[in-house]
């Protein structure tokens, strides 16, 4: 799923916006947002393997629920690329549209990969300490 076929053209959708970050941290302090990206990293993998046993399954609801899950948790830490590929396949789960889902499962788990990297980055640079 890259391109603009499905509202994920990189040249159009910025990978990052420090901005939600950037008031969390306000309003939580470092720590605590060390924390939610800590917990972003560990529950994404279940996510994941949750969201790919709904496919397997041909339940639509469930794979609906995590791509939902991880959108919003994406979006909470302003990974924007990310955000907004699960919403497209969350779109695609909510109208049965299960082989277009799929085909966007090895975009969301590299992206939510990079996310990974990029985040343990951000964490050692602007929450440290």
């Amino acid at each position: 799923m890259s391109g603009s076929s499905n509202g994920c053209n990189s040249m159009e959708v910025p990978f990052f916006d420090p901005g939600p970050l950037d008031q969390m941290q306000s309003l939580l302090g470092k720590e605590m947002v060390a924390d939610l990206v800590d917990e972003f990293v560990r529950s994404g993998a279940d996510i994941l393997a949750r969201f790919d046993r709904a496919l397997s399954e041909g339940d639509a609801k469930a794979a609906q629920r995590e791509a939902h899950s991880l959108k919003s948790s994406a979006s909470s830490l302003g990974l924007v690329f990310l955000a907004r590929l699960c919403a497209v396949i969350e779109a695609a789960c909510r109208n049965q549209r299960m082989d277009e889902a799929g085909g966007g499962r090895d975009g969301m788990a590299e992206n939510y990969a990079k996310a990974c990297l990029f985040l343990r980055d951000v964490k050692n640079a602007r929450l440290s300490g």
